[in-house]
């Protein structure tokens, strides 16, 4: 389980400083332009309390030697305030290809929330069999999962209708 938490607070971390330059605002919002910050192609989306989660920036990475696959989306807020973002990170250690991975120590999922005086708000995955990331070969699948605020587990959020696909 400590092994667990140190996991998770690494995938938390890497993720803020992945983070930490965003895209401009754009004037021309109709018109989509690759973005060279993020070359990654591929969708990462989902309801956060009902409210669409389409992420911006995402990445992935697996580490073969502790057989860890980790996979996060960001999707900055929408008045462009630098540094205002929302970030979901899941966190499959052990990973064995595509299957179930039940949140109950086989996968975690974070939800990190930024507002635009800066404050933080990190939420973890509460473990649970109907809870899960299911993938389907190593980079496509979907998730679901209810995550509690750290500092206060009675605030929780629903993250329903998870898929990623990145290409």
């Amino acid at each position: 389980m400590k092994y667990f938490i140190k996991l998770t607070a690494l995938a938390v971390v890497l993720g803020l400083g992945f983070t930490a330059c965003q895209k401009d605002y754009s004037a021309t919002p109709g018109i989509e332009l690759p973005d060279p910050q993020n070359p990654l192609s591929g969708t990462f989306s989902c309801l956060v309390d009902g409210q669409q989660f389409k992420a911006e920036a995402k990445s992935y990475s697996y580490n073969a030697d502790t057989k860890t696959l980790v996979m996060q989306g960001t999707k900055y807020a929408e008045s462009r305030a630098t540094g205002a973002y929302q970030q979901i990170v899941i966190t499959i250690p052990n990973y064995d290809g595509g299957k179930r991975y039940n949140i109950t120590g086989a996968a975690n999922i974070t939800y990190v929330a930024i507002n635009e005086q800066g404050g933080t708000t990190t939420f973890n995955s509460l473990s649970n069999e109907n809870y899960y990331v299911q993938t389907e070969g190593t980079y496509k699948g979907a998730f679901n999962v209810v995550v509690a605020n750290v500092s206060n587990n009675t605030e929780r959020v629903t993250i329903s209708e998870g898929k990623f696909n990145f290409e």
